[in-house]
C-alpha cells in the first residue's frame, strides 16, 4: 500500500520524552485522552477500539510499534486504513510531540473534504494530552 500524508500537527507536552513515550506505547491510555473512545480491548498484538460518536472508523483494529523516537498507531480494520505517527522530542523538562497523518492514496473517500476535520479533531486530541500530563505531573519522592 503507498500511502500519503495527510497532515501534522504538533504540540508541548510539560513532561519529559520518557513520559510521553510510555504513556503513547499504551493504546489503554486513548480512554484518558481521546473522549470519544469508549473501549480499548487489548487483543493478542492489538487493540480494539470502540467509538461512541460517529466516526469514520467507529470500530478499528490498532497495532502499536515504536523506537527510541517514535510510536506508530496502524489502524486496518476500519473504513479508513491509516498510520498515526508521532515523533517525540524532549527539550528539557518537555516534549515537543509531533503527529503525522498517512493513509492510502486510493480509498475511495473525500480526503479533500475529511483531512481539515480529521486535523482538527486530532489536534484537539493532542492538547487533552498535554492538558492530561499538565493535570498530572511527574511524582517525585
Amino acid at each position: 500500500m503507498t500511502d500519503q500524508k495527510l497532515f501534522t500537527n504538533t504540540v508541548l507536552i510539560p513532561a519529559d520524552a520518557t513520559r510521553v513515550h510510555a504513556t503513547l506505547t499504551n493504546p489503554q491510555n486513548l480512554l484518558k485522552w481521546v473522549p470519544e473512545i469508549t473501549a480499548v480491548d487489548p487483543e493478542i498484538n492489538v487493540f480494539i477500539i470502540t467509538r461512541t460518536r460517529a466516526a469514520i472508523n467507529q470500530h478499528e483494529v490498532l497495532t502499536v510499534t515504536s523506537n527510541a523516537t517514535t510510536v506508530t498507531y496502524t489502524s486496518r480494520e476500519g473504513r479508513l486504513p491509516y498510520q498515526l505517527v508521532f515523533t517525540i522530542v524532549g527539550q528539557a523538562s518537555q516534549t515537543l510531540l509531533q503527529e503525522t497523518l498517512f493513509v492510502p492514496r486510493n480509498t475511495g473517500l473525500p480526503l479533500t473534504l475529511l483531512s481539515p476535520i480529521a486535523k482538527q479533531a486530532l489536534k484537539q486530541n493532542l492538547e487533552m494530552l498535554a492538558i492530561l500530563f499538565a493535570d498530572q505531573p511527574c511524582q517525585t519522592k
